[in-house]
């Protein structure tokens, strides 16, 4: 067993690559930044701080904001050949981000505004799964280079994967059916 010391309290939200050589790691409660490991020697290797919040939505004044912290990161992913990270933090006035970020130079390649949900990448890294929890429920499929909606299909989602050649998509739904669809 290899024991990892990230110097990060509370609880933490992590994804390791497919070939099970790199680790990222990001707390929950704060989410300043995400650090990614070499699983072989335990190390850190990169730090990629993330960007300040985005403007305020309406939902809260700033100087309630001010008092109480972000909720920090809530989900990440990376894509199966680990160039890709995509972060979900969630701040205090309800506002949910999706931000895709390079893994190797830190640079943000686009982010948005989405309901709270599951976030996983096809196999060949082109696409982003996202189901959707709450009020307004659905599967989107997002392009991994640019966030534009591919499509979208209104389900009670509980979870979601791909086919391991990427081409299928399977959502399952509360209410105990499977939906297989074209990626």
């Amino acid at each position: 067993i290899l024991t990892i010391e990230t110097g990060l309290a509370g609880y933490k939200t992590v994804a390791v690559s497919d070939d099970g050589k790199r680790m990222v790691v990001a707390d929950r409660d704060v989410g300043e930044a995400v650090i990614i490991y070499d699983l072989g020697t335990g190390k850190a290797t990169k730090t990629l701080p993330l960007p300040a919040k985005p403007p305020l939505s309406a939902k809260v004044s700033k100087s309630d904001l001010a008092k109480v912290p972000e909720k920090g990161v809530d989900g990440l992913s990376l894509s199966h050949d680990g160039r890709r990270l995509v972060v979900k933090r969630k701040y205090v006035d309800g506002w949910i981000e999706l931000r895709m970020i390079d893994s190797e130079t830190g640079t943000s390649l686009w982010s948005q505004e989405v309901i709270n949900g599951e976030i996983v990448f096809n196999h060949n890294g082109t696409l982003l799964s996202m189901v959707s929890e709450g009020k307004s429920r659905y599967s989107r499929l997002l392009d991994v280079e640019d966030g534009k909606e591919k499509s979208k299909f209104a389900v009670n989602a509980s979870c979601h994967a791909f086919s391991p050649d990427g081409a299928m998509l399977a959502v399952g739904s509360n209410e105990g059916t499977v939906y297989i669809m074209d990626a």
